[in-house]
């Protein structure tokens, strides 16, 4: 009798150290999730990064798209973001001055170019013809949040057009809003990146806009002061400068240097 009784005592041992051994492996499979925030002009690109890093590690990433300038006043506002991607240098300045970002995790990541584009049916419209027709739609972002609008501003600035052109100015919250404008045919042009003007396959390059007439257009990426996962932070940082994912920002445009 004993001997069944200590059998049936074991047999609750092992059961019960499996189970606890199964809740550790279910802890050790839980998913770390890092929010990123990301110009939307890269959406594409890291989206296809994104596919690739999650399936190769045990991480979720959340993104969210939106203006430079936006996503800064997010995280002013205390969005929780871990890596911080912007399409300009001036942006990413703002944010370690307020001290939302490491400055010593910053680096420039990527470049990218300026281009004057339209939808592909009006492929004979050329930039001088928007300069003298009067009642031309133009869609640049909006400069005092979106790099796009800002880096198209010096341009028409430089070319003595920004005041003479205001009537024209559609402006876009976001890059990516700039693309959907022009391939839509809701404007006659519009200054987007190089990398939107690949992503979407209807918008046709008047012009690639020489980089003397504005700013370098550089992508710097950097850690936010308030994540909670330091490391994971910077394992993807790394990544995104691995040449696997450079490769992929070149197809759709970006430029490594």
């Amino acid at each position: 009798m004993k001997k069944k009784i200590y059998l049936f005592i074991w047999m609750l041992s092992i059961v019960w150290i499996s189970g606890c051994a199964n809740d550790t492996n279910n802890v050790d499979k839980e998913k770390v999730t890092l929010s990123i925030s990301a110009a939307s002009s890269l959406t594409v690109a890291i989206d296809e990064i994104k596919a690739m890093y999650e399936e190769r590690n045990n991480i979720k990433l959340e993104i969210n798209y939106a203006s430079s300038g936006t996503l800064v006043n997010q995280m002013k506002q205390g969005a929780p973001v871990d890596v911080f991607v912007s399409a300009s240098k001036e942006w990413m300045n703002q944010a370690t001055e307020e001290g939302l970002i490491d400055k010593s995790s910053v680096v420039p990541l990527l470049y990218n170019r300026l281009v004057f584009g339209t939808n592909e049916k009006n492929e004979q419209i050329s930039f001088e013809d928007m300069v003298t027709t009067e009642k031309a739609q133009i869609a640049i972002g909006d400069p005092e949040s979106v790099p796009v609008g800002a880096y198209a501003k010096e341009v028409l600035q430089n070319k003595n057009l920004w005041d003479t052109w205001q009537s024209k100015l559609v402006y876009a919250k976001n890059a990516r809003q700039v693309a959907v404008y022009v391939e839509s045919g809701n404007v006659d042009a519009g200054f987007l990146f190089q990398s939107d003007a690949i992503a979407f396959k209807t918008i046709n390059v008047i012009e690639v806009i020489p980089e003397s007439l504005h700013s370098p257009i550089v992508y710097p990426a950097g850690i936010t002061t308030q994540t909670a996962n330091e490391e994971g932070a910077s394992q993807f940082l790394r990544f995104l400068q691995s040449e696997t994912a450079q490769s992929i920002f070149k197809t759709y445009g970006f430029e490594v240097r």
